[in-house]
């Protein structure tokens, strides 16, 4: 028979392989069940995270050429090797557009706005960005047209809307460009629709604003509140951007030492800028999930030998009758791709709920990766996952029990040799050490979490209701106007039933969200003429009795800490020990920002806290009087008021819209939630790690324990007739 003949014939046994597996299969329910749920859900599991790993690191980004695009980031000093990162300045920005290796750049900052929807005010988030934002991306509207730079300087009152504010909240309404919003108690003129799926990856915006760089913005002293996109020139690489950009930077550090000195400049690819930090997340999420799969082939290949072993007999009978070793691998191949089938099945329902489990667990996932949903070519690797487990769990192990010599060896017997007994202890062995890996390293995460729930937040969160109201510059430029304003919101608060105390400050309790700033004090520690970075905080009088946090020394703000009294400040004690160490830090004085002609006197010194959530060390914190606010010309001024009450917090956030509506009928502040609830957020990464790498675990513990059970019984089961004796 020619080799080709022989290649038809052993085809052509195909078919009748498929109706014998499958009819071995069904007399073996458990074996089959097993396998099949050993192979989904690894399968499943390895597919949700294939899926969202694509969306975040290899979906393309919605915008022109994203090579090209780089993340500018401006950075101080370093902590544990790391450099810090800090928002940019409106002065910096300005500076690096003289880049020769950059073709554009555009900045944003976020800034939440009150819009009039029928006969309801709603607070939505938006995004002040320069007109050159969206040409550094290459993104055009699907609709109208987008902001220009006449309309930056101009300070024109025109919107561009996210597509799922237009879609879902406007109905899609094509006729609504060229028509009015009220926004932050002003019309603004709808000038045009962004595409589905489009954002800064800064934030999911619903309105893009023109971001007006005012007289302020643009000196050195200017805030830092701007995220730079940058777009490379052809062949530039980020090696070359970020040199020239440093190069600019010293020049300004040469040249504006008071505020420039020791700022530097960080450019990463715009994707590593917004998801490099979940990169290694992911890679230890997909290699338990491989951990897990090697296991379970480990078991189905204990079933498998022994199912083979037992099968000699009539592997030794069929040789005898003429079947070759690649008839015998056949049929083995066969059942082993039924095997893959159900278990890809299984994998995609498995699968398509893991995804939802994994978008649901973290929040900041599901926004950077978009939408996520089974598809044909994950559902190609779904089913090649479960072949080749199956084949490495099945297949091969039969095969080594196929070998024409070793069925003719082995005659009738069905026991096993030795070898086939090292063998299987051996995979057992493998099984249980890699078991033992996942489940130490679920351990050591777990045991993560459990330290950072446990830490001291340094104030007593229960009991405490947040929620930011944005002050627009339209009615709220100047010091004097929000000082006011938040006078007479926390004087009527503090007299509402349910309400025990009131305060407000400038953090949201959000997750690693925290404003700062750069400080220079007299007498202090460490090199003079290098600013200390520090955390920024603006409360009023009543925060530390509000919050509960620790007074270490000194005293709290009063009412009379006010815009026409000395400048005064709270210091933490993280910045105690580093400025005074060993000294009594009331009465020091200190210079926000370096260049201020002021100097700040701390009056007190507060207890670490923790605001931004567990897990996220703060250092040195700077607290000063809201009434001393200086900034004028702000384009909005963030401010969260900050209520303890034993009110539900339903009641809590009607007050609050009720109190803001009365002082100001254009404001709507987000919806309160409880503090809580807001610091649970900040261990949301940590959580997603310690439930995926848990389930790991205790799946491994599972199929190690089976694996055990396995052994064990078909040991007792080969032994029957000796233990009878």
């Amino acid at each position: 028979m020619t080799a080709r003949n022989e290649f038809l014939a052993w085809f052509a046994g195909i078919p009748s392989d498929l109706r014998v597996s499958f009819r071995r299969l069904v007399r073996r329910p458990a074996f089959t069940v097993s396998a099949i749920l050993i192979f989904g859900l690894g399968t499943g599991f390895s597919t949700a995270l294939a899926g969202v790993y694509q969306a975040l690191f290899l979906r393309p980004l919605p915008y022109a050429d994203e090579t090209h695009l780089l993340g500018v980031i401006s950075t101080f000093g370093e902590k544990n090797g790391i450099p810090q990162e800090f928002a940019t300045s409106g002065f910096d920005y300005t500076r690096w557009l003289e880049s020769r290796s950059l073709v554009s750049a555009g900045a944003l900052t976020p800034q939440d706005v009150s819009v009039l929807l029928g006969d309801r005010l709603e607070r939505v988030k938006a995004e002040a960005v320069t007109a050159s934002l969206f040409a550094t991306l290459g993104t055009r509207p699907i609709l109208g047209r987008l902001p220009t730079e006449d309309d930056e300087r101009q300070g024109a009152d025109v919107v561009t809307l996210g597509w799922d504010f237009w879609a879902r909240r406007m109905g899609a309404d094509s006729s609504l460009v060229g028509g009015t919003l009220r926004i932050d108690g002003r019309p603004h003129v709808v000038i045009g629709v962004m595409p589905r799926g489009f954002t800064t990856l800064f934030q999911s915006s619903d309105f893009y604003l023109p971001l007006v760089l005012t007289a302020g913005n643009q000196t050195p002293s200017g805030r830092r509140i701007f995220a730079v996109t940058a777009r490379a020139a052809p062949g530039v690489t980020r090696e070359q951007a970020q040199s020239e950009l440093r190069d600019i930077s010293r020049r300004l550090a040469v040249e504006f030492p008071d505020t420039d000195k020791g700022w530097d400049v960080l450019v990463k690819p715009l994707r590593e800028r917004y998801f490099g930090n979940r990169r290694p997340v992911f890679r230890l999420l997909i290699a338990g999930v491989g951990l897990v799969l090697l296991i379970g082939c480990a078991n189905l290949a204990h079933l498998s030998l022994a199912t083979a072993v037992a099968r000699r007999p009539e592997f030794a009978l069929r040789t005898v009758l003429g079947a070759g070793r690649a008839q015998l691998l056949r049929q083995q191949g066969v059942e082993s791709l039924l095997l893959a089938l159900g278990g890809g099945g299984v994998g995609l329902a498995v699968a398509a709920a893991a995804i939802r489990l994994l978008l649901g667990i973290d929040p900041e996932i599901a926004r950077l990766a978009g939408q996520v949903s089974l598809s044909l070519p994950l559902a190609g690797f779904a089913l090649l996952v479960a072949i080749v487990a199956s084949f490495l769990g099945s297949a091969l192990p039969s095969a080594l029990m196929t070998a024409t010599a070793a069925a003719l060896r082995a005659g009738t017997r069905s026991s096993g040799s030795v070898r086939d007994r090292v063998l299987r202890q051996g995979m057992l062995a493998g099984e249980v050490a890699l078991g033992m890996i996942l489940l130490l390293g679920g351990g050591v995460v777990v045991g993560g979490l459990l330290a950072a729930m446990r830490e001291d937040p340094g104030f007593e969160p229960a009991g405490l209701v947040a929620a930011e109201v944005v002050l627009p510059a339209s009615r709220y430029g100047e010091p004097v106007t929000r000082a006011a304003f938040v006078d007479q919101l926390l004087g009527r608060l503090r007299g509402a039933p349910g309400i025990t105390a009131a305060t407000v400050t400038m953090t949201r309790f959000r997750p690693g969200m925290s404003m700062s700033s750069l400080v220079s004090g007299e007498g202090a520690a460490g090199d003079p003429a290098v600013p200390l970075a520090v955390n920024f905080r603006r409360i009023a009088p009543g925060y530390l009795a509000t919050t509960r946090a620790r007074l270490v020394a000194g005293r709290e703000f009063t009412e009379a800490d006010n815009a026409d009294a000395p400048r005064v400040s709270l210091i933490s004690e993280s910045m105690a020990r580093r400025y005074w160490p060993g000294q009594d830090p009331i009465g020091r004085r200190f210079k926000r920002p370096p260049t201020s002609a002021d100097w700040t006197t701390v009056v007190g010194v507060v207890g670490d806290v923790r605001d931004s959530g567990p897990g996220f060390d703060l250092g040195p914190t700077v607290y000063v009087p809201y009434a001393q606010n200086s900034a004028a010309g702000v384009a909005f001024a963030p401010v969260t008021v900050v209520l303890r009450t034993a009110r539900p917090t339903g009641d809590a956030a009607t007050l609050l819209r009720q109190t803001i509506a009365a002082l100001d009928p254009d404001l709507a502040g987000e919806a309160p939630m409880s503090v809580e609830q807001h610091l649970a957020g900040a261990l949301a990464p940590q959580r997603f790690q310690a439930m995926l790498v848990g389930a790991f675990a205790l799946t491994a513990l599972l199929l190690v324990a089976a694996g055990l059970y396995g052994v064990t019984a078909y040991g007792v089961s080969q032994r029957r007739k000796e233990i009878g004796i």
